[in-house]
C-alpha cells in the first residue's frame, strides 16, 4: 500500500485572475500559497492574496524569470529568497 502526503504548501507562479482562484481553492483545502513578484507587481493583488510572497527582481516578472542569473530551483526558493514585508 502506498502511502500519499498532503501537500503543505502551493507556489503559485501566476499573476492574474487564475492565481486568486487558485488561491482561493488552496485556501478551502487548508493548503498554504507562496507567490513569486517582480518590483514592478510589489502592489499586486496576487502578492497580497498569497501566504508568503517573495520578491524575484526588477522589471516584468516573466523577463526576471527567464534572466538565467535570477532563477532559482523550486527545491532551494523558501532558502534563498527573503519574505516580503506586507
Amino acid at each position: 500500500m502506498r502511502h500519499h502526503r498532503k501537500i503543505k504548501s502551493l507556489l503559485v507562479a501566476n499573476r492574474g485572475e487564475i492565481s486568486i482562484r487558485v488561491m482561493r481553492a488552496a485556501h478551502e483545502l487548508g493548503i498554504k500559497t507562496v507567490s513569486i513578484y517582480s518590483q514592478e507587481d510589489r502592489f499586486s493583488l496576487h502578492r497580497m492574496k498569497a501566504d508568503e510572497s517573495y520578491l524575484v527582481g526588477d522589471g516584468v516578472i516573466a523577463e526576471v524569470v527567464a534572466r538565467p542569473s535570477q532563477q532559482v530551483d523550486a527545491k532551494d526558493l523558501l532558502i534563498v529568497l527573503e519574505p516580503a514585508a506586507t
